[in-house]
């Protein structure tokens, strides 16, 4: 062989080598694909990584009336719950559903905003009723009703689907009419609002502590059934005070010698002043003052007797 060939061979083989050690240089990692098969539900993107990856899955699927119970490996769900894989090859997950059943929602002339919710059996049904909101013009909210029964928080939701109805109370207005200390009645700046269930009838003292109704008095309307329009609940009630006795206790010390007082009481209308005694004399002891308290001694209402003297 001539030196031409033998160079011609070398440089041959050392190109071949050459080629060779590029080919494996270029070599590329192989990608797995990752499938989420939904069940019906609504689709998740197919997620490529290279091979060895590892996946964190969706936390989340969606499917109408169903509830998200995770991923599985095997489309039976017989194997355990997976959140998250390494992708040795081409892989699918499957999503698992646990049924839920539809509450339709009623709001007697009101608006239920959503109008429908789905609700797991078993699942306590005011729970899941907290999320939705039910108005009704002139009304408030008084409470759920299934079947013309309350719903408590000991309902839990059937297997099958429910209506629930909004039960409202409808507003009624008051006009206060309170007697003030010189006899006369002199109506409250603003009226009182208040909600009641249509055919009910409130009771209730609406001036508050120290006043009662005075029935049938001139130019009064009487609270009666409430009806179903607020326009047509409007009242006007008179109040007087009230007619109270306050009674004053010596409550001599056993050691002490006293007076022959005993006590006294004195009649007074509610919310009027009244003079607290100052004259009362124990021998050794002063009056302090008065208290409404029989156990605890703290004066309540001072007696200066050299001031009132």
């Amino acid at each position: 062989m001539n030196k031409f060939k033998k160079w011609l061979v070398a440089f041959t083989a050392i190109i071949a080598v050459a080629f060779s050690f590029a080919a494996i240089g270029c070599k590329k990692s192989k990608n797995v694909t990752l499938t989420y098969d939904v069940g019906g539900g609504t689709e998740i993107a197919a997620v490529s990584a290279v091979k060895g990856t590892e996946v964190e899955l969706a936390t989340t699927a969606e499917k109408e009336g169903y509830e998200f119970a995770g991923w599985y490996l095997s489309a039976d769900y017989s194997d355990e719950k997976v959140t998250k894989i390494t992708l040795d090859a081409d892989t699918t997950v499957y999503a698992k559903w646990g049924k839920l059943y539809l509450v339709s929602i009623v709001a007697e002339g009101g608006t239920a905003t959503p109008a429908s919710v789905y609700v797991k059996a078993g699942e306590v049904l005011l729970t899941k009723l907290e999320s939705v909101s039910a108005q009704k013009t002139d009304c408030k909210f008084g409470e759920w009703q299934v079947d013309g029964k309350t719903v408590t928080s000991s309902y839990v939701m059937p297997e099958k689907d429910i209506t629930v109805n909004a039960k409202f109370m409808t507003k009624y207005t008051v006009e206060i009419y309170r007697e003030g200390a010189d006899g006369n009645y002199v109506k409250d700046a603003e009226p009182t609002v208040d909600y009641a269930y249509a055919g009910t009838t409130p009771d209730k003292n609406f001036a508050g502590e120290g006043y009662e109704l005075v029935k049938n008095a001139s130019g009064s309307k009487p609270i009666s059934a409430i009806k179903e329009t607020a326009s047509e609940n409007n009242f006007v009630l008179y109040y007087k005070r009230m007619d109270l006795s306050v009674t004053f206790r010596p409550n001599y010390p056993a050691d002490a010698e006293h007076g022959s007082s005993v006590g006294e009481s004195k009649k007074i209308k509610y919310g009027e002043e009244v003079a607290v005694p100052y004259d009362y004399t124990a021998e050794g002891y002063y009056l302090a003052g008065w208290s409404t308290k029989t156990v605890d001694a703290t004066v309540e209402y001072a007696a200066d007797y050299i001031y009132n003297k």
